[in-house]
């Protein structure tokens, strides 16, 4: 199993524009490989807006990770949070009819390197 756990920040937009809204995140992270280098399951939460002047968002992420020798990664994953309605910038799209809490995504990666991929 694997665990990680990671903080993001855009701090640096201050030195472009010092106006930018500074945003923090971290996010915590855990894999499990059911059959090495082929198969892995996911989970992942995060809290998103760590902040006193925003409204902070939990978002629970969970999916499966298939490695294959043409396509890299073929990633299978459903994101839940249970008040998107209230967050327009996680809708996935513009005004839609209607909003749901668990979206889904299909993911397919070709590694060029460690670092970088195409999506």
């Amino acid at each position: 199993m694997k665990i990680q756990l990671a903080y993001r920040s855009n701090i640096f937009d201050k030195v472009y524009d010092s106006d930018s809204k500074v945003k923090h995140n971290a996010s915590l992270k855990a894999s499990l490989p059911l059959i090495p280098e082929f198969l892995n399951i996911f989970a992942e939460t995060a809290l998103l807006g760590i902040a006193n002047d925003e409204t902070m968002v939990i978002p629970v992420t969970g999916g499966v990770l298939l490695q294959t020798k043409v396509i890299d990664r073929i990633i299978v994953e459903a994101e839940y949070i249970g008040d998107r309605d209230d967050h327009p910038e996680y809708w996935g799209i513009e005004n839609p009819k209607n909003v749901k809490n668990v979206l889904g995504s299909i993911y397919l990666e070709k590694a060029f390197t460690d670092r970088f991929s195409l999506s």
